[in-house]
Formats: C-alpha cells, structure tokens, sequence
C-alpha cells in the first residue's frame, strides 16, 4: 500500500485508496475519510466523512450532503444516529421515504432495497444574504441589491436528479451563486423600470420587488427540489466619490428620511441633489 491509504468510516477497516467501497462492510468510501498511514490526519479534498460509527452529520460549510448506502442490508442491521442539528431525507431505490431528525434508529425494512441515499441538512430553514452588484436603474445608475432568502429542500428526489447530479456536498457558497443569477435577472428588469427618484418618492416599491423576487424564485427552485420560505430586499446601495472627503461613500435608496438618520445613512437621491447644485 501507498504512503496514503483508508480507512471505512463504519467498520474501521483498511481500504486500498482507489477503493470506492469497504471490502468488509460494503460501505461506500466518501471523499475526504482518506488518512496518512504515518500520522493519521485527513488528506485531500472534503471537509470530513458524512458516516462516522454510524453517525450522519451534514459538512459545517455545506447546505446539504448525500451519503450513499451500497450495502443497505448489511448498514440497517446496526442501529444508525442522526446527529443533532441535522434531519435525514431517506430515498431507497428513487423513492423518498421521508425524513427522520436528530436521534437513534434501527430502520429493518430498507435491508431490502438496492440503492439507498440520504439527503442531510440542516433541521433550520437556510436564511443566505445574497448581493447583486452593478444593477442599472431607468436614469441609468449602478446600484447594488442585497436580499435575504430563506430556503429549505422541498422535493428531495428532484433535488438529487437536478442540482447536485454526482456531488456528494453541495455548499453554502454554491447555493448563493445559483440564488443571485437567479435574483439578477429579475431584479435588472425591475430596476431598469424605475428612476432614482422613483425609487426615492415611493417606499412602497420596494414590496413590488418583494413580490417579483417571489414569484420568480418560487418556480425557478421548484425545478430543483428547493422550496422558498422568504426573500426581501434590505438594501439598494450606490457608491460614489465623496466631493467633501475625496473618499468612496455609499448612498441608498428606498429609505426614507427618518430611516435614513436613525441608521447614519445618506439617501441617494439627496446626495444626486447636492452634486447638482455644486457643478
């Protein structure tokens, strides 16, 4: 054997580095439980196994993972725990079988099934600021959109077929890349319909964003297996050379007047008003 070579994360025992599967327990070999013969630590590629004696867990940094049962006969003899903070969505043959949380199981009529695969994620809905930079208004001005959106998994089996296809992880942070082309496309045809000054006389805009968000966020995940809970926009952000200081400054719009000076915020379109009157 190589100076790396692995160990099953169920039964512990020695596995050939190219093996994808235990030969004493069929477990299969995820990316990551590789181990130097020398001195122990994990080597290469992932943020840890998702099968640790038995135990799920979900990466720290992912917004769900897959673990892959070959042997589902020989995993389902054992009693197998979700840890705490993760729930389980359990798919045996294609089919989803529904979803356990934290806790102890012993589950003794999947031993039958060829393939089974669990979805782990996180037992909260995922709440991700996502910004879009460089959105034009009507005038034309750049102008940044940050939202809060707040999704969970909804259809389990479509997920698996759709966005994840032979990943084993999927993280947080490809989650916020699919979520702001998803928001950039609706949002620029929004925007590009408003002017600055629109945007600054009428607060209640900002809801009509809310509503177009909604709606094309809802269809476009539905396609994937997610399902959202809620998205808001909370900031319209432009930034500009301060003439006074020589430095970067940001103004923003949808704020009122009074929000504006409880949070030390500059509106933008009073800041648009000033640099009129100094030329």
């Amino acid at each position: 054997m190589g100076l790396f070579g692995g160990t099953c994360g169920r039964c512990g025992a020695t596995i050939a580095p190219s093996a994808r599967t235990c030969p004493e327990c069929g477990a299969r070999q995820e990316a990551g439980e590789a181990r130097c013969d020398n001195c122990g630590p994990d080597v290469g590629g992932a943020t840890g196994p998702a099968i640790v004696d038995n135990r799920w867990r979900r990466g720290e940094e992912d917004f769900f993972t897959v673990i892959s049962i070959e042997d589902a006969r020989g995993f389902f003899a054992h009693e197998f725990i979700v840890e705490p903070g993760t729930q389980a969505f359990l798919l045996a043959d294609g089919a989803c079988l529904g979803t356990v949380g934290p806790g102890r199981f012993t589950i003794s009529n999947l031993r039958s099934a060829q393939r089974v695969e669990a979805i782990l994620v996180d037992v909260a809905d995922t709440d991700l600021q996502v910004t879009v930079n460089g959105l034009l208004t009507g005038d034309p001005l750049a102008v940044d959109l940050t939202c809060r959106v707040v999704t969970r998994v909804g259809d389990p089996v479509r997920l698996l077929q759709s966005l994840i296809e032979a990943q084993s992880r999927y993280g947080m942070e490809h989650l916020r890349d699919y979520l702001c082309l998803e928001v950039q496309g609706t949002a620029q045809e929004w925007m590009s319909g408003h002017s600055v000054a629109e945007l600054a006389a009428d607060m209640r805009l900002r809801d009509e964003l809310k509503v177009a968000l909604g709606a094309t966020l809802r269809e476009t995940m539905a396609r994937t297996g997610l399902e959202l809970v809620q998205v808001r926009p909370v900031a319209f952000a432009h930034e500009y050379l301060d003439r006074v200081t020589g430095e970067p400054a940001w103004a923003y719009l949808q704020v009122s007047e009074e929000q504006a000076k409880l949070q030390g915020r500059r509106r933008l379109f009073d800041v648009m008003q000033e640099q009129e009157l100094q030329q």
